[in-house]
């Protein structure tokens, strides 16, 4: 199913379609995907002055340890610079714990990222700025948590197909994510009008 365009819709539609998507990933992901042991659970983080976020989680049943999050930005992530810091921070954070982290952007690049989310969260691991290409703005990237001088990325635009990705459940072993099954299981439970309306938006682009 090819990317529509969740800036042409109401803030609540993309949040309908958010919790969602997170839903129908988790029941994936524990229907046979993640190995015995592994079990992801949708969770809910607040910030100072946002309103809770969802994030999925991945745990192990040894010490029921955070071993990967997959992060699904909404546009109040990118709305104000404070809130591009805190979820840089956030991921960075993630990261140098030994937490594996896919980061998935449906959203253009705007004033607070201008390279997308992704470059702000690379600046923190390499010297070298990340120039996110000109005619692919949205962002997938998979972050193995000990190999922090890579990312695994893919880059789609509205109207093409997403990609699986790798999540990284240890170092050395990933499972696919599945981003487009799930992207498919949300958007037709949302209302049928709905589903015209960005579909129709789609065939015009």
């Amino acid at each position: 199913m090819a990317i529509h365009d969740w800036q042409s819709v109401h803030a609540g539609t993309w949040h309908a379609f958010h919790v969602a998507w997170i839903t129908h990933l988790s029941e994936t992901l524990n229907g046979g995907i993640l190995p015995a042991g592994y079990y992801s659970l949708p969770e809910q983080h607040g910030g100072r002055m946002i309103a809770g976020r969802r994030t999925l989680t991945i745990r192990h049943v040894s010490g029921h340890q955070v071993v990967a999050l997959i992060e699904i930005l909404s546009p109040s992530n990118k709305d104000r610079e404070r809130h591009v810091v805190e979820f840089v921070d956030k991921v960075c954070a993630a990261l140098w714990q030994g937490i594996h982290v896919l980061l998935i952007d449906l959203f253009p690049a705007g004033r607070f990222d201008a390279n997308g989310v992704h470059a702000a969260i690379w600046e923190q691991f390499d010297d070298q700025p990340y120039i996110l290409p000109s005619d692919e703005c949205l962002t997938l990237a998979s972050y193995a948590a000990d190999s922090l001088s890579q990312a695994y990325l893919e880059h789609r635009n509205v109207g093409e197909d997403l990609a699986d990705m790798p999540l990284f459940l240890t170092p050395d072993h990933y499972v696919p994510a599945p981003l487009s099954t799930t992207y498919q299981a949300a958007f037709h439970g949302l209302p049928e009008f709905l589903q015209r309306e960005l579909n129709r938006k789609v065939s015009a682009d």
